[in-house]
């Protein structure tokens, strides 16, 4: 069974425009996002999770863990949920695992990956608004006529990966390291975002400097082709 999180910036009906509900086991949605998973291990302990709610909804797609000594009957969607009414973006520091986020709170949506970026995300703008997901193929084919990145393509060929924000479809953008992706933006920083709760402090690293993640891979300027 292939997993995947696939979600749009917008209501059901959009997102019902786009994809079946039968290809997900759970679409959950609020006003400004609408997400489904696919996961066989959806709803275990650690796993990938999802939370409706009157003000907003939760998608945890991966492996995520709540910090240690937490003892709650919530589901790890649910706990971040109510984290995040209550911290804004400091709530993401206390999850640890390798997972991708949709999360709305109050009418604002945001799209994130863990710290380290070991779960990629990907996005494109389409003719149906912005689209979201773990599974760039995917998003290619919502596109009407999508166009091959020439940097992006090259690299793929020689190194067997792009580097940054590129893929192989100049469409189809990746999430930066350490940021967040939201209906109208996107950046590496969380903390300098206008998301809720952003404060002037980057998410921290493992070793407990405040140095962002952005920064542990270099970007490539020169074209390889």
């Amino acid at each position: 069974m292939r997993r995947e999180l696939f979600g749009v910036f917008g209501g059901r009906e959009r997102f019902e425009r786009i994809r079946s509900p039968a290809e997900f086991d759970r679409i959950v949605g609020g006003e400004t996002i609408t997400v489904g998973v696919r996961d066989f291990a959806l709803g275990l302990p650690g796993r990938s999770s999802t939370y409706d709610a009157p003000n907003g909804c939760c998608a945890i797609w991966g492996e995520a863990f709540l910090p240690r000594g937490v003892e709650t009957p919530l589901s790890t969607a649910e706990w971040l949920f109510e984290r995040y009414a209550e911290e804004g973006i400091d709530a993401f520091e206390k999850l640890n695992g390798s997972y991708l986020v949709a999360l709305e709170y109050d009418g604002d949506g945001v799209v994130v990956t863990d710290p380290i970026h070991s779960s990629e995300g990907f996005y494109a703008d389409t003719d149906h608004g912005r689209c979201f997901g773990s599974d760039a193929s995917r998003l290619t084919r919502v596109l009407d006529s999508p166009t091959l990145d020439c940097r992006g393509l090259c690299e793929f060929l020689h190194f067997g990966l792009t580097f940054g924000p590129t893929t192989t479809i100049a469409e189809v953008r990746r999430l930066p390291y350490d940021g967040y992706l939201t209906a109208d933006s996107t950046g590496s920083s969380l903390a300098s975002s206008t998301v809720h709760g952003s404060s002037s402090t980057p998410r921290s690293s493992p070793s407990g400097s405040n140095v962002p993640f952005a920064a542990a891979r270099p970007t490539p300027d020169a074209r390889v082709c």
